[in-house]
């Protein structure tokens, strides 16, 4: 779905360009599509899209896991199975390079949603995987061109971002104020990778040396690295990245294809 929608949009600036017998024929579709908020609805859609999609990696599920469960307290892989108020830990050995799940070493731990105790210890396992997501990247800061100060400007867009990602989860109780214990799982997260897609240029005088008379919003690519930090469904993204403008004024806007740096917040680690 993303990819059909990121090709509809590449294939609309396309046929802003396509030429007629009667000369270079400019369909302003992309411009106009901007003007009515399109992009604003593409970005929040996308975003919509990646936390609903990617929700289950922030929650603790059935899987491979590194983990103590030895005496020796060394991690080790483990397959976890999940219940709903228990669970089981399989030791795993290597086999031809391949995890295979030793069922004879089941470990079985009962946690219920609440108790009236915590005796239990602390369970904690991690995970290290390969990340395919969506990011947005809503404010940059852009450093100083000439006689423009550095400026922190508001963009609308989405990326695609492939990355390596680590997460950890930690399962423990935790007392509320009647006395009793109610399960908590935690979860944080870290991920750093790179990223591609679509985003808005404010196009203006003094961004393309009085070349703009009239202020728009522009088209742009944009690439660049991203490092996501997530504690629980929370997260805080620092990106560094260049655009490149897709109009007729790319070769008078300032910030073409110059470094900028970018902080991302939202929902799951995207």
């Amino acid at each position: 779905m993303v990819f059909l929608i990121l090709f509809f949009i590449t294939k609309l600036f396309v046929m802003s360009k396509r030429k007629s017998s009667f000369g270079t024929v400019e369909i302003r579709l992309v411009k106009t599509l901007y003007s009515r908020g399109f992009l604003l609805f593409l970005a929040f859609f996308l975003t919509s899209c990646s936390t609903i999609i990617e929700m289950p990696k922030y929650g603790f599920s059935e899987g491979f896991y590194k983990g103590r469960v030895s005496q020796d307290g060394k991690k080790q892989w483990v397959y976890v199975d999940m219940k709903q108020d228990s669970l089981a830990v399989y030791q795993v050995n290597k086999v031809d390079g391949k995890k295979v799940v030793d069922l004879s070493s089941r470990i079985a731990r009962h946690f219920p949603e609440e108790r009236d105790h915590a005796h239990l210890q602390t369970l904690s396992f991690s995970r290290h995987t390969f990340d395919l997501d969506l990011i947005t990247i809503p404010v940059k800061y852009r450093f100083t061109e000439g006689d423009i100060p550095p400026q922190v400007n508001s963009a609308f867009g989405a990326s695609i971002y492939l990355g390596y990602r680590g997460d950890d989860f930690m399962i423990h109780y935790k007392e509320n104020p009647i006395g009793t214990f109610n399960k908590k799982t935690n979860h944080f997260g870290h991920s750093f990778g790179l990223f591609a897609g679509f985003t808005s240029a404010d196009m203006r005088s003094e961004y393309t040396n009085g070349h703009v008379i009239k202020r728009y919003t522009g088209f742009a690519l944009t690439t660049g690295g991203a490092f996501l930090i997530g504690i629980n469904n929370f997260t805080v993204g620092f990106a560094i990245g260049i655009d490149y403008l897709l109009d007729k004024n790319k070769s008078h806007w300032i910030y073409q294809n110059k470094p900028w740096v970018g902080l991302s917040v939202g929902l799951g680690l995207n």
